[in-house]
């Protein structure tokens, strides 16, 4: 079972995985979730590289294609087309809704975000962080959430939701995928602390959602003569009926 994954700056995705039973050897074929990988470096507890590792042992794997999830299980097999017959047999995945429009929920606004994090703690922890900023005028809601750098898929998807933020921690964001970004306008926000971070969405926030207007009426007055008209402009008087008449104050008529 994988125990923990992150994403190693020099060696690519990695993981650190609980044998149950059996042997895990170097340059085995295994099947995580539904992704085939390849064995490529294996290490022990105390990063040493070795051949082979028993049951109940821990070890870490690094240059995997992709990043499983924590509490993923995997399997070992001779070759990759066994692989790909058992990942045949397993269940189809639940369907995935569809991107959300940032539509107003409940009459309030919605903030999309696009989390990614170096590791699954930072990624929880971060998450977890986010959904406090909803209030009752704002809701937050996350439409991805992985472990992994910003890549072109992620500025796809918010383009696809056509207002999303995407949030970075301790990840670097592509060449292409930034390039993407700044075509077309799609914010990401990085940074290497957690507080920095949450208060850099903060500011994203003030800048895509203006604030709520409401209009506070201080009074009524009722018009009783018109003294004079020229160029767009009036004189005008009248007594108080309601509440009170302020100078600067706006007034409907």
């Amino acid at each position: 079972v994988v125990v923990e994954a992150h994403l190693d700056p020099r060696r690519g995705p990695a993981a650190t995985l609980i044998i149950r039973d059996g042997i895990l050897h170097k340059a085995d074929i295994l099947a995580v979730a539904k992704n085939i990988e390849t064995v490529r470096i294996l290490e022990n507890g105390s990063g040493q590289a070795i051949e082979s590792a028993g049951p109940s042992t821990p070890v870490l794997i690094a240059g995997l294609t992709a990043t499983p999830n924590a509490g993923d299980e995997f399997r070992t097999f001779t070759g990759k087309a066994e692989a790909k017959t058992y990942i045949d047999t397993l269940p189809p995945d639940a369907a995935q809704p569809g991107p959300v429009q940032p539509s107003a929920a409940n009459g309030k606004p919605i903030f999309n975000i696009i989390l990614k994090a170096d590791v699954f703690g930072s990624q929880e922890a971060l998450a977890a962080s986010l959904e406090k900023l909803e209030s009752a005028s704002l809701g937050i809601r996350i439409l991805k959430s992985e472990v992994g750098d910003i890549g072109e898929s992620d500025v796809k998807l918010a383009l696809a939701t056509r207002l999303a933020t995407i949030v970075g921690f301790k990840v670097k964001t592509d060449a292409a995928a930034r390039e993407l970004a700044r075509s077309h306008n799609i914010r990401i926000v990085t940074g290497e602390v957690i507080y920095d971070l949450l208060q850099a969405v903060k500011d994203a926030i003030n800048q895509s959602i203006p604030p709520e207007v409401r209009r506070t009426d201080l009074g009524r007055v009722k018009i009783l003569r018109l003294f004079k008209k020229e160029n767009g402009r009036q004189v005008v008087g009248g007594r108080v009926e309601e509440g009170i008449i302020r100078a600067n104050a706006k007034i409907e008529v």
